[in-house]
């Protein structure tokens, strides 16, 4: 066993398959049993039922922010989810995985997964050896808050505009406003990230469109469940209100989801 899986879904899904995880937890259904794509191979994940969330040991949390229990944190949790705020570490995950047709779980981009987490965590060292082996980039960093905020705006502005209009990413990305918005936004996510002292690394913006360029009719979760969305814009909004930074891009995208959470 190298962790447990809190919240099988296709992300945790995904990781706890390639991580090699054997037990795992998923909200409606005891009994887990996917196929995982990975490179080259497929993967069937049949986890045993975790029928509560241990007290220690490594813990993948991959429900969304909204449906986790954050006041039972313990020690070993780490974090696979979109948004700011969690009280546990948080590896960043630059994936875009999908459910295809056939029902196995895939990452959909024609880039390589990459999963970014703080060093010194000797309890997830077997975890990223397995995640390694099937493939995927693993960057273990000093502090990983840069990377969380380059996520956070990268899911505050695509995503958020399918989930308000209804198409797909692919039909969004290949319109001219939007696409224009997508990037005025997240020119303005690295402005506020920069005015808290919060430095993304070089290349942001066309890390942006690289990804959006690939990532094709990827479905984003936000799609799924729009409880999300405070905890993308909400930090995002907050510092540029307290540094008092306009940020009209963010706003627009923001109010169009508004009236979807009403």
């Amino acid at each position: 066993m190298t962790f447990y899986v809190f919240g099988a879904g296709l992300v945790g899904s995904y990781l706890g398959a390639l991580g090699g995880a054997q037990q795992a937890m998923r909200r409606h259904a005891a009994v887990i049993n996917e196929r995982i794509r990975a490179v080259g191979h497929t993967i069937s994940w049949h986890p045993e039922s975790l029928g509560h969330l241990p007290e220690d040991g490594p813990l993948l949390v991959a429900t969304r922010c909204h449906q986790t229990p954050w006041k039972r944190v313990r020690p070993g949790w780490l974090a696979a989810q979109n948004g700011i705020g969690q009280t546990c570490p948080v590896m960043v995950c630059f994936c875009a995985i999908d459910r295809a047709a056939d029902g196995s779980i895939f990452h959909c981009s024609q880039q390589q997964p990459r999963l970014v987490l703080a060093k010194h965590q000797p309890m997830w060292t077997a975890a990223i050896e397995h995640w390694r082996a099937h493939g995927i980039l693993v960057e273990e960093v000093t502090d990983v808050t840069p990377y969380q905020w380059e996520k956070a705006i990268l899911n505050a502005t695509l995503g958020p505009l399918c989930l308000a209009t209804g198409k797909s990413m692919a039909k969004l990305w290949s319109e001219n406003e939007m696409k224009s918005l997508v990037l005025e936004a997240s020119a303005e996510g690295l402005h506020i990230a920069k005015s808290i002292g919060v430095i993304i690394p070089d290349g942001f913006i066309q890390r942006t469109i690289s990804f959006f360029d690939q990532v094709g009719n990827h479905r984003p979760s936000i799609i799924a469940d729009c409880g999300e969305l405070s905890w993308l814009f909400n930090p995002l909004l907050e510092a540029a209100d307290n540094h008092h930074l306009p940020c009209p891009a963010l706003r627009r995208i923001a109010g169009l989801c508004s009236a979807l959470q009403e």
